[in-house]
């Protein structure tokens, strides 16, 4: 999966604000792993970022050539945006 620059920055510009049980889309650089076992690392990473911020894991990420995207679901209002390095972490578009 490609991704271009405008999908990501409609992402990076949602809405700010979401109510209990928002989604949020969450994207990774790829450059911050590219070993032979990038999807179990990514899966990981995402699991372990939705979880400890409150929210559920629902779906394995999706590798891209330079970005990895996936997504939270059931997630509080109140997220620290910024949390895992490497990423961006915002509310799914609607």
């Amino acid at each position: 999966m490609k991704l271009s620059a405008a999908a990501i920055l409609s992402v990076a510009v949602a809405p700010a604000l979401a109510g209990d049980g928002a989604e949020y889309v969450l994207v990774c650089s790829r450059d911050s792993f590219r070993g032979s076992d990038a999807q179990g690392h990514f899966e990981a990473l995402y699991k372990d970022a939705c979880t400890g911020s409150g929210c559920k894991y629902t779906a394995p990420p999706e590798l891209g050539d330079s970005v990895v995207l996936g997504g939270c679901t059931n997630c509080p209002s109140n997220l620290d945006l910024n949390d895992v390095p490497n990423c961006l972490m915002a509310p799914k578009p609607s």
